[in-house]
């Protein structure tokens, strides 16, 4: 069975598509090397083709260390294999009548602001930093009966997280979104790859497994798999 997880153990504050068996050679060979693993990535930052050049090539990531003889915490650098990374297109999505968790504001928040003389990083234009742009895919709006609606740029076939929803998107200010397939499962390879090349995961969501993808199945929803969908896989 496949099902649509809005949270995985096995990867935390991750969502989508997760394979369920009690068939250990099912296992095994869903977890080969030669079985795709495509995930829909939202990351901090508006990111670069530099960027995705580099996680293409493989980037040096550290992870903890397996070998008995290392002291606890110890970790060890590996080099991800090449991989597919593409800039995914977005579409405006908007969640309506929506309860934002509340967050105290920081100490530089609190402080008087002063009027900002720089440029833009997302736009270009003076006065205003890229948080408060009018160009920024997210945006928080309040109603006249103070109904809140979240307004976010998403990959087609991607809904509104309500875990985000919750801590209120608004505050990572611009954000993007790639499509990036491996072909190995490293501890939280995806997340420790993208904070290499400087953009942080904001949101993980496993979308295909080999050929099974996850096709817009709802939240939560449990779907029977047949053994020809494991061998196209293979």
């Amino acid at each position: 069975r496949i099902l649509n997880s809005p949270t995985q153990p096995s990867f935390e504050d991750s969502e989508g598509l997760l394979l369920l068996t009690t068939d250990g050679k099912v296992s095994e060979i869903m977890r080969r090397k030669s079985v795709e693993k495509e995930y829909w990535v939202q990351l901090h930052g508006q990111v670069t083709e530099e960027a995705i050049e580099r996680l293409q090539r493989g980037v040096e990531i550290s992870l903890p260390s397996t070998e008995q003889h290392n002291n606890h915490g110890s970790s060890m650098m590996y080099t991800t294999l090449p991989c597919k990374a593409c800039i995914l297109e977005t579409v405006i999505v908007e969640a309506k009548n929506i309860v934002t968790a509340k967050v105290q504001p920081t100490r530089q928040e609190t402080k008087r602001k002063k009027k900002f003389k720089g440029a833009c990083n997302k736009c270009g234009e003076s006065g205003h930093k890229a948080h408060d742009c009018g160009l920024n895919p997210v945006d928080l709006l309040k109603t006249k009966d103070d109904q809140k609606t979240l307004r976010m740029a998403l990959p087609p076939g991607i809904p509104p997280s309500k875990r985000s929803i919750m801590r209120d998107e608004t505050r990572h200010g611009p954000t993007s979104w790639i499509a990036l397939t491996i072909n190995e499962g490293k501890n939280r390879q995806v997340r420790r790859m993208t904070a290499r090349v400087g953009f942080p995961t904001l949101r993980l969501v496993r979308v295909r497994i080999g050929s099974i993808k996850l096709n817009g199945m709802a939240e939560g929803e449990v779907r029977g798999i047949d053994q020809s969908e494991i061998i196209q896989s293979i």
